[in-house]
């Protein structure tokens, strides 16, 4: 991992991934609330290679159709999803989570909150606490 040589121009496209990762986590036939959803994972896991490790684009639509397919998704399914991360619904779900996450404390990147088995809610900044979220979750650590 290393910061980008095109870091603002790579920042520009931000809010309009967040969208189609709301999109994903949004589509029909998804994993109920709660629940793994594998999808979602490779879609996140793909928009970070790009950003961070291939210094690629993510401002434009052709480039979210890119993670998309680089995800697995297919042509079809892919357009869909784009169309959908420019839904008025999408935007307000983004909305509401965004500001659900800020009343928990959140402030930057990475803000986790963990839900204990307990039902008590921790939370966490920044990617030197992964460790001690593994424990609590009980989660072997492999960092």
């Amino acid at each position: 991992m290393q910061v980008p040589s095109n870091f603002f121009e790579l920042m520009t496209g931000t809010l309009h991934a967040q969208r189609l990762l709301t999109a994903v986590r949004m589509r029909p036939g998804r994993p109920a609330e709660g629940e793994y959803d594998a999808l979602l994972e490779r879609v996140s896991r793909e928009f970070w290679m790009r950003c961070w490790c291939r210094e690629e684009s993510i401002a434009s639509d052709e480039d979210r159709l890119a993670v998309l397919k680089a995800a697995g998704i297919s042509d079809g399914e892919a357009r869909q999803l784009l169309v959908l991360s420019k839904d008025a619904s999408v935007k307000e779900e983004l909305k509401r989570v965004t500001s659900e996450a800020i009343e928990a404390g959140a402030f930057g990147a990475p803000s986790i909150i963990v839900h204990t088995a307990d039902g008590k809610q921790e939370y966490f900044f920044g990617s030197d606490r992964f460790d001690v979220i593994a424990g609590m979750i009980g989660k072997p650590w492999r960092g």
